[in-house]
């Protein structure tokens, strides 16, 4: 069930007490009890007698978590009730959930449990393993790559299907007539419907890069959350969508992309130019001062690339390698290697004499 706004503004709000954020609540029996709910019940086994493993109850996780919300304001506490939102709502929840977190932070971020300096002793790990959460791979970034995207024909994709298709360097691969042109389409009626699991990706997006942002204010980047691996599995699929439309919304995307186009008004276009020639111009101007500033730059740039190449070139081979290139690109010197050439990771360790950090057990 989706909260009401008065519902929202509560769990923002203060606790009641002399303390804004309560109390720190991490032995107590109902917050214990939520940590166990969330993780379900595990298979078990009396003699020959094997008693099935049950998920959690999402429905419980999220009535303990309120409840405790009226005690205290703790991370541990908000990220199961994000967890409960997401697996109920599908990424609309995950959103809620994120800017519950957001604002928490924003207005308490020195009373927030878990806290960075508690009885004058500093120690900002816990306070960052619970933003880790977050997306965490077997938690809420499981939850969110298998919340239902896009409906097609009757048959619902997963964010994860949605990304497999996108990215041929996946091993998950689905079966998926039309391919990639077919999905385009029905991710842009899904955004001229403003579906609401297609309007949250942008959402999540702005949201995460908040959190870090909030907390490399306060810490300094060393000690900023990595949120890497979702958030990439989100742009993959934004790059989907189309163009923000409507810069007049209060919106960081599309006042980028207001500040493009005014920068772009300053362009002069080539001198005695026909109107053709003054927009081929305008754009070979744009795309050569283009400055890559950043890894996710280069991304942007790569993914770019290869829409134009699926849509102009659909048989070339060249998206394919240029998507590998994009996996290979977040990826350290030994997992290169373990990726391209398995083998060769087992000969530079032989040469090393030792096993190398950085292969199979990183990702």
């Amino acid at each position: 069930m989706r909260l009401s706004q008065s519902e929202i503004e509560l769990l923002q709000s203060p606790v009641e007490g002399p303390h804004p954020c309560g109390e720190d609540l991490e032995y107590d029996p109902d917050f214990m009890a939520l940590q166990q709910a969330t993780t379900g019940k595990r298979e078990q086994q009396f003699g020959t007698t094997i008693i099935p493993a049950e998920p959690p109850d999402w429905a419980r996780v999220e009535r303990i978590a309120r409840q405790l919300c009226t005690r205290t304001r703790d991370l541990r506490v908000l990220v199961p009730l994000t967890l409960a939102w997401t697996e109920s709502r599908g990424l609309p929840g995950y959103v809620e959930g994120l800017q519950l977190v957001d604002a928490v932070l924003q207005k308490f971020w020195d009373d927030v449990y878990p806290r960075v300096i508690d009885d004058g002793f500093e120690d900002p790990l816990p306070r960052m393993n619970a933003l880790a959460a977050l997306t965490e791979a077997e938690g809420l970034g499981r939850s969110v790559r298998d919340a239902r995207l896009l409906d097609d024909g009757g048959a619902s994709m997963t964010l994860r299907q949605v990304e497999a298709l996108l990215d041929s360097s996946k091993t998950d691969q689905i079966d998926y007539p039309g391919g990639i042109g077919r999905l385009r389409d029905a991710a842009r009626r899904a955004h001229e419907k403003a579906a609401p699991p297609v309007v949250a990706l942008r959402e999540a997006l702005e949201l995460l890069q908040r959190i870090r942002e909030t907390s490399e204010r306060a810490l300094g980047q060393s000690w900023a959350p990595d949120f890497s691996r979702l958030e990439r599995s989100l742009r993959t699929v934004v790059q989907l969508l189309p163009e923000q439309s409507q810069p007049d919304q209060a919106d960081p995307i599309a006042s980028h992309s207001t500040a493009g186009t005014q920068a772009n008004e300053q362009l002069q276009p080539m001198p005695n130019g026909t109107a053709e020639n003054v927009g081929i111009g305008l754009r070979a101007v744009r795309i050569k001062d283009i400055e890559i500033s950043s890894r996710d730059d280069v991304q942007v740039l790569l993914e770019k690339a290869c829409q134009y190449l699926e849509r102009t070139e659909p048989s070339h081979p060249s998206p394919m390698l240029i998507r590998r290139a994009q996996r290979l690109l977040e990826l350290n010197f030994f997992q290169i290697i373990e990726e391209l050439v398995p083998e060769g990771l087992q000969k530079i360790e032989s040469l090393a004499g030792r096993p190398l950090n950085g292969g199979s057990g990183t990702q």
